[in-house]
């Protein structure tokens, strides 16, 4: 099996098994193929070859087998070397007791976050892993598909109120034409965690942001707002949320909407070439969905309003996105 790299044929990869048997002496060959390279050779075709493996493999096996396969990744030396890379190892360490927080996304937006000395190997994955990989390429386009949606409904001639749910750092915020330009009427940022909330307030200090600490389950009680927004969203929630809670959330969230409000939910998706990565060596675990899936948890909703429902992919095959928006 050649692997493609820039329009370049280059060596042969290690080969990779599929199917429901694993020869735990191939995946030791892979991963040794691959530490040489982030060390001595291409960190980037290391690294992409990593995570394609990983993700083949993660997808050929039960999860009781997977698991077990998890734990001889983390048993070899390459472990060592991918937990220099900042992201990677905040990720696993969890210091807010999560993954994927406020933090690990501003590495990955480059906004202005401070991130930590490494060496020289944990440099060049973290250039992958916050940079070049593809799914880092496709969390950069969601901050920005989210400000160009606040744009095109302040457009729209109205002064608009905005909730975000679980908002983090609120980076997008930074990119809005409309946010700059003082045309929103409010931007509601509820999140969890108090230091993504205390960041929230000192950025934005003064401006239409409202930071609030609130969870889904205050949410879903009525604790936070009472309606009347034109666009609501949720960027990387639903990937931490099963269905009976999402659907419940998607109810709530579409009943807050003013008429011609526009609702936006992101997952990442089914068959995300990061996954086996994530799990392995991130100990970051997500719920996955395909577009059918994702429209499913607006399905209870349709059935009873008249509601615009649309779904799609980004060109990363990575975040799915189903926009819907209430009829005037």
């Amino acid at each position: 099996m050649q692997c493609i790299y820039e329009g370049v044929i280059g060596p042969k990869w290690p080969p990779v098994t599929t199917g429901p048997q694993i020869d735990i002496r191939e995946i030791n060959e892979q991963l040794d193929w691959a530490h040489s390279e982030i060390c001595t050779g291409d960190p980037y075709k290391g690294m992409d070859f990593l995570v394609t493996t990983l993700r083949d493999i993660r997808s050929s096996l039960a999860e009781p087998e997977w698991s077990g396969v998890v734990s001889f990744c983390r048993a070899h030396p390459i472990r060592s070397i991918l937990h220099q890379d900042p992201l990677t190892f905040r990720s696993y360490a969890k210091p807010r007791g999560y993954a994927g927080d406020a933090v690990m996304l501003d590495m990955i937006y480059d906004s202005g976050v401070l991130v930590p000395p490494c060496s020289r190997e944990g440099s060049s994955v973290f250039r992958y892993t916050a940079g070049s990989g593809r799914s880092p390429h496709a969390v950069r386009n969601r901050r920005l598909t989210i400000a160009r949606t606040v744009d095109a409904i302040s457009a729209r001639g109205i002064m608009p109120r905005i909730l975000s749910i679980a908002a983090g750092h609120l980076r997008e915020a930074e990119l809005s034409i409309a946010f700059q330009e003082r045309r929103i009427k409010e931007w509601v940022a509820v999140d969890q965690d108090s230091k993504s909330v205390e960041e929230c307030h000192r950025r934005y200090c003064g401006s239409v942001v409202n930071p609030i600490r609130g969870s889904v389950r205050g949410f879903l009680a009525g604790k936070i707002g009472t309606g009347g927004f034109d666009f609501i969203y949720a960027a990387g929630l639903f990937d931490y949320l099963k269905d009976p809670v999402a659907k419940a959330l998607v109810r709530k969230m579409c009943d807050m909407l003013n008429a011609e409000g526009v609702l936006l939910v992101a997952n990442f998706a089914d068959g995300l070439i990061d996954s086996g990565y994530m799990e392995a060596f991130m100990d970051w675990r997500l719920i996955y969905r395909k577009e059918q899936g994702i429209i499913g948890l607006f399905s209870e909703y349709c059935e009873n309003a008249a509601i615009n429902l649309h779904a799609f992919t980004d060109s990363w095959k990575a975040i799915i996105y189903c926009i819907a928006e209430k009829p005037h």
